[in-house]
């Protein structure tokens, strides 16, 4: 019973000992873990990028103000002054214009006695060589009652002139192939005899023209008579162009 009693002890004490063999190794593998950790947080520490910081003093002097503008050229100064001075000189008030005083009566204008020598119905100043009734523009020696600016040659209507010989016009070629048509007014003038002696157009389409004089140059009519005395006379014949259907 005794051996038995001691064995129990020598085991437990045994036992102590491993426990506490166990737990002092515990404590330094936890002392150690925790030594390598702090180790490490210092090296990441000193590892940081260092921040410089510069300190400025704050009494410094200051920098220089800047230079002075150059003055203004001689010239330049002198054109502003000119120019202010003439920006000054004030205008010339427009004098007023003083309202036109008008005449209570109008004295009536003074007849004029004409000329001396002068007849009713003349033209101021007169004419030379002219004639009672005659017209403004005639010529001198004509015959009263002729056409305005003549020769003095009679105009009369062409009713009034009969014909010897009336010349029909040819039909010009250039027309008959346009299909054109019209009527020639051509102006006859014809002496004691009746012959014409000269022919204008007085209204004529191109075309036509040449055809109506050479018919009217053509022709013959019979002496005008003026108090039963033969005389020169004009007149206006008329030719119509017209194609037959």
């Amino acid at each position: 019973m005794f051996d038995t009693v001691g064995k129990n002890r020598k085991a437990n004490r045994r036992r102590q000992t491993g426990a506490l063999i166990l737990s002092v190794i515990l404590i330094g593998s936890a002392f150690s873990a925790l030594l390598f950790a702090g180790r490490q947080i210092v090296e990441e520490v000193a590892e940081e990028a260092v921040v410089e910081v510069t300190f400025m003093d704050d009494m410094a002097a200051p920098p220089p103000p800047p230079p002075p503008p150059p003055p203004p050229a001689a010239s330049d100064t002198k054109e502003e002054e000119e120019e202010e001075e003439e920006e000054e000189e004030p205008e010339d008030p427009e004098e007023p214009m003083e309202p036109e005083v008008l005449p209570d009566e109008v004295p009536p204008p003074k007849e004029d006695g004409g000329q001396k020598g002068g007849m009713e119905g003349g033209v101021e100043g007169g004419v030379e060589g002219g004639v009672v009734g005659g017209v403004i523009g005639g010529v001198i020696g004509g015959e009263l009652g002729g056409q305005l600016g003549s020769t003095g040659v009679k105009s009369v209507h062409w009713s009034e002139v009969k014909a010897k010989n009336n010349v029909q016009p040819k039909y010009p070629a250039a027309a008959r192939d346009m299909n054109l048509e019209g009527d020639c007014k051509v102006r006859i003038f014809i002496d004691e005899k009746g012959k014409p002696y000269n022919t204008q157009i007085v209204a004529c389409p191109k075309p036509f023209e040449q055809a109506a004089l050479d018919a009217a140059n053509a022709s013959s009519f019979y002496p005008m008579k003026v108090e039963g005395k033969a005389s020169k006379a004009q007149f206006v014949n008329i030719y119509k162009f017209k194609l037959s259907g």
